[in-house]
């Protein structure tokens, strides 16, 4: 996608012309250089979730596709119909660490848990290799980094969650706040 060349629409729908799907989130590392899209079949983060991974052209803004993940227990090899990732079905949220080597998601994997996932991603192919995975109550509405980058927060219905992070990504030391103490 060159954007001075580029024809692209966002409708209020959360659709956008030349994107198959309607996009529900979106992230960029902090040097600019990869884009994570986080996209559905339908509104709302219906029907089937993609998450797309693009090499971004700093200069020109220009973005190459890398890689397609979808949801699904297990890897089928047929990177065509996208790369398969348990975890992606629902409510999805992507956050970079504040290196770009680490991506955070929360979904939902094919034992109907919530769950968040440390992923680390390799820039230069766009591939994503899980970290660890932590389930959370509920369906996460909302997923933040703190800024000095050592814990994840997650937002559901039935609390906030704190994860610390170690200097692998791992998600350690999960803590809970109810809803009615924040």
């Amino acid at each position: 996608l060159n954007p001075e060349a580029s024809t692209l629409v966002y409708s209020s729908d959360g659709s956008l012309s030349g994107y198959n799907y309607k996009i529900g989130n979106m992230t960029i590392s902090a040097n600019g250089e990869t884009l994570v899209v986080v996209g559905s079949t339908d509104a709302n983060y219906g029907g089937t979730i993609y998450v797309t991974v693009y090499s971004r052209d700093t200069s020109s803004g220009e973005l190459t596709l890398q890689k397609t993940y979808v949801q699904g227990a297990t890897d089928d090899g047929n990177d065509a119909n996208g790369i398969e990732i348990d975890g992606l079905t629902g409510t999805t949220n992507a956050v970079f660490a504040a290196d770009g080597s680490t991506l955070y998601l929360s979904g939902t994997n094919s034992s109907g848990k919530a769950v968040v996932q440390s992923f680390s991603l390799d820039a230069d192919s766009g591939k994503l290799t899980l970290i660890a995975s932590a389930e959370v109550g509920a369906s996460v509405a909302k997923l933040s980094l703190s800024a000095d980058g050592h814990s994840v927060y997650a937002m559901s219905s039935t609390g906030l969650y704190r994860y610390s992070i170690d200097s692998d990504g791992k998600l350690t030391g999960a803590s809970k706040m109810a809803t009615g103490s924040l």
